[in-house]
C-alpha cells in the first residue's frame, strides 16, 4: 500500500472520493481509499481519534475536552476532511456528545448536559449560535435523524439500572410531540 499524507497532498484529497477512516496502530486517524491508498486525517498540530463526516465526506465534527484551567470544557469544532481549517463552533462547561450533520451537511446536532438535563442542540454552520431542539430531565443517550423532519432519541429513563430507557420519536418542529415507541425497556444499545 501507498502511503500518502492527505494534507500535504490536495491532488490526492480531490481524487479520493470513497474512503473508510480507521485508527492506525500508531494512534492517528487515517483514511483508507478503494485503491489501498492510506492517507492521515489530521491536522498536524492534533489528532482527532473519532471524527464524524459529512455525507458528501467533504467535512468532519469532532468532540475536544480540555481540563486546563484557562479553557476548561468540551468544545465541538468542524474542519475539512484532512482536518485542515480547523474552526470551533460550539464551547459549553458542561458535557458535549453524539454531533451528528444534518441530511443537507449545512447544521450539526449534539447532545448537551444542561444543569441536570440533558437537551439535544442544533448549531447551523453559518450561524454562532446554538438551539436547543429538545430537552428532557432523564439523560438522552444517543439519537438519530430520520425522515419526514423528525428525530429518535434513546432516553435512560431509571437511574437504578442502566440498562432501562425508552425509544422515542419527535418532530423536529414540534418536539413537544412526543411518540414513545418503548416503555420501560431493557434496551442493550442500539443500531442507528
Amino acid at each position: 500500500m501507498k502511503d500518502i499524507n492527505l494534507a500535504e497532498n490536495q491532488k490526492a484529497t480531490s481524487e479520493d472520493k470513497e474512503v473508510l477512516v480507521f485508527i492506525a496502530p500508531d494512534g492517528k486517524t487515517k483514511s483508507v481509499n478503494l485503491e489501498g491508498n492510506i492517507g492521515v486525517l489530521t491536522n498536524p498540530s492534533v489528532d482527532w481519534p473519532n471524527p464524524v463526516f459529512s455525507s458528501d465526506g467533504q467535512n468532519q465534527v469532532q468532540i475536544d475536552f480540555s481540563n486546563a484551567e484557562r479553557d476548561f470544557g468540551y468544545s465541538l469544532y468542524v474542519a475539512d476532511k484532512n482536518g485542515a481549517n480547523r474552526k470551533r463552533i460550539v464551547k459549553n462547561h458542561e458535557a458535549i456528545t453524539s454531533p451528528c450533520w444534518s441530511a443537507d451537511n449545512k447544521s450539526i446536532y449534539y447532545i448537551q448536559a444542561k444543569s441536570g438535563q440533558t437537551a439535544i442542540m442544533q448549531i447551523a454552520l453559518e450561524s454562532s449560535e446554538p438551539k436547543e431542539v429538545l430537552s428532557e430531565s432523564g439523560i438522552i443517550i444517543d439519537f438519530v435523524l430520520i425522515k419526514d423532519g423528525k428525530i429518535a432519541y434513546l432516553l435512560h429513563s431509571d437511574t437504578r439500572n442502566d440498562k432501562i430507557g425508552d425509544i422515542i420519536v419527535a418532530d423536529i418542529t414540534d418536539t413537544k410531540t412526543k411518540r414513545i415507541l418503548t416503555k420501560a425497556t431493557k434496551i442493550l444499545g442500539w443500531l442507528p
